[in-house]
């Protein structure tokens, strides 16, 4: 398996797969994926617990469906666990309350206007998601993890350029990407000095040369001795 399918799960229509679906593409921001996961554990479930009311308010909210989601809040505040929740929830959209993580998460999840969720890949909704929330750091962790199953240096290379020049990624890297960064840009220079590649890491790769089972968890074992149709070595 090469592709979002190590990152994501399965889907099998079953109510722990849909939830954790729901959860997964929540996290990143791809609110309309997450909402069609939430509204399929409604189907299976025969109706909608508390926590997918909840869901399905914050989602509406996000996508800026707010009619839609006070008919959730009310819903969600005739349960006895879930009340407080919904008066957070009621007084946000009213605008006189603070609510942190929904003013996160509509920064992170309210997509380009006119780009229509669920007719992309998972690789071309996270661009589009960067492009409008470079900052999103879940996003961009599942976009490289992404680009670097699929083995598309190239398309590595253009989303590490891009978010490095906005200024919205750490400095400097985690040793994950300055391992990839060294894979193609080992023989200039200016790349390694652009992106900081270390003396540790340069130290790794001269040892990954003769004893590479030594790095079987790093990006390096994979890109270089790992088969996708045999997962052996080549």
């Amino acid at each position: 398996i090469s592709d979002e399918s190590c990152l994501t799960v399965p889907p099998d229509r079953t109510l722990p797969t849909s939830i954790a679906l729901g959860e997964i593409y929540w996290s990143c921001g791809l609110v309309a994926r997450s909402m069609r996961h939430t509204f399929e554990a409604g189907e299976i479930l025969g109706g909608y617990s508390p926590y997918l009311l909840e869901r399905l308010a914050a989602e509406n909210i996000v996508l800026g469906y707010d009619e839609v989601a006070r008919k959730y809040v009310d819903l969600l505040g005739r349960t006895l666990l879930y009340r407080q929740r919904a008066k957070k929830y009621a007084a946000f959209l009213d605008g006189t309350g603070k609510f942190p993580e929904m003013e996160r998460m509509m920064k992170a999840g309210r997509v380009a206007e006119g780009f229509c969720a669920l007719t992309h890949t998972f690789e071309e909704e996270l661009r589009q998601l960067l492009e409008v929330y470079p900052e999103n750091r879940v996003a961009q962790q599942y976009l490289f993890s992404e680009l670097i199953l699929k083995r598309d240096l190239e398309g590595f290379k253009s989303a590490l350029d891009s978010l490095w020049s906005k200024g919205v990624l750490p400095s400097p890297l985690p040793d994950g990407l300055q391992r990839t960064v060294v894979t193609y840009g080992i023989a200039d220079w200016k790349v390694m000095e652009r992106y900081g590649i270390s003396e540790k890491i340069l130290s790794e790769l001269e040892t990954f040369a003769s004893h590479p089972e030594r790095f079987r968890e790093t990006v390096w074992y994979y890109l270089f001795c790992v088969s996708l149709n045999k997962t052996e070595k080549r």
